[in-house]
């Protein structure tokens, strides 16, 4: 499939220093890897929201985990804990790895 995503990030750019924490939000349309790490496979699926009506119900918001446990996700997440299910699947691999060790990730 074509790789179509786009990706906001907030926090500020003195993250390192400041102790602040920032949030990548990934919006797929279509992506050959979803994931890359458990920590950052978590998916919100909005598809109730958008297409029930409101009216009558609350709709529900449901969040998963593409790596397969949400609890060992949260976990790791945490922990600071990198952990995939194919290591030999992640693009860019082992730059993307050593990036994330030196962010201060194990």
């Amino acid at each position: 499939p074509k790789e179509c995503w786009s990706l906001v990030s907030i926090g500020n750019s003195d993250n390192q220093k400041s102790g602040c924490q920032s949030i990548d939000i990934k919006i797929i349309k279509s992506s050959t890897r979803l994931y890359a790490f458990s920590t950052d496979s978590f998916e919100i699926i909005l598809d109730p929201f958008l297409t029930s009506n409101h009216q009558r119900m609350k709709p529900m918001i449901y969040v998963e985990s593409l790596y397969g446990f949400v609890a060992e996700s949260i976990n790791h997440l945490h922990s600071n804990v990198l952990s995939t299910n194919e290591p030999e699947a992640i693009r860019r691999g082992m730059f993307r790895y050593c990036l994330e060790l030196a962010k201060g990730r194990r």
